[in-house]
């Protein structure tokens, strides 16, 4: 009797458990290729935000001048400091989770008019970035002339989609920190820092 063309059973398997393992092999670097394609779109992410922010606070806060009014400057801080524009941190607390800081009110900062007074509570405003609910925030906070406030106001600076950023501060002299900023996206984390030193008097 002659054999029918054909593949016997054993064969059969054989071949089904190779085409198996291959796709799991597929499928397996399939699932590791976009699990390192997400980790750099969070990394890169993180590490977007975090310039964004430390960029924009550095450059402020190199503005920082001293507010001679009692209310509004570093009078206000007990126990007394030297001269400087960075109320918080400051020589008596010198890690902050917040960054405050005077500087000129592009409204009322006019060294140059008829009746200049370094006192007047509305040369300056006070400028606070903060974290809240993972973002970065700035308020910035107007006086009036004898040192009330005359406004307040607060907009985000960077929001971290779906992850979160983080400040910290320290205080390195009257008129110098260090400023951190923590993003963190998915498992990704990137820290940033940056030294800056203000205008001063």
């Amino acid at each position: 009797m002659r054999r029918r063309a054909g593949f016997t059973l054993v064969e059969l398997i054989i071949a089904a458990g190779t085409l198996l393992v291959l796709c799991a092999a597929t499928a397996f670097t399939l699932i590791v290729a976009m699990r390192y394609w997400t980790s750099c779109g969070d990394r890169a992410l993180a590490e977007r935000n975090a310039r964004a922010a430390l960029s924009i606070i550095t450059a402020e806060v190199r503005q920082a001048l001293p507010a001679e009014n009692a209310a509004t400057g570093y009078h206000a801080l007990t126990p007394a400091v030297d001269a400087t524009g960075l109320l918080t941190p400051n020589a008596n607390s010198v890690q902050s989770d917040a960054l405050v800081f005077t500087e000129p009110d592009p409204t009322g900062y006019q060294p140059d008019s008829s009746g200049w007074n370094v006192e007047r509570g509305d040369i300056c405003q006070r400028v606070r970035y903060y974290t809240r609910d993972g973002a970065i925030y700035r308020e910035v906070t107007r006086f009036t002339a004898t040192g009330g406030v005359a406004q307040t106001s607060e907009d985000p600076v960077v929001a971290a989609q779906d992850g979160a950023l983080a400040l910290a501060c320290t205080f390195t002299g009257p008129e110098s920190l260090r400023i951190a900023v923590t993003s963190r996206k998915g498992a990704s984390e990137t820290v940033l820092q940056s030294r800056v030193t203000t205008l001063g008097h």
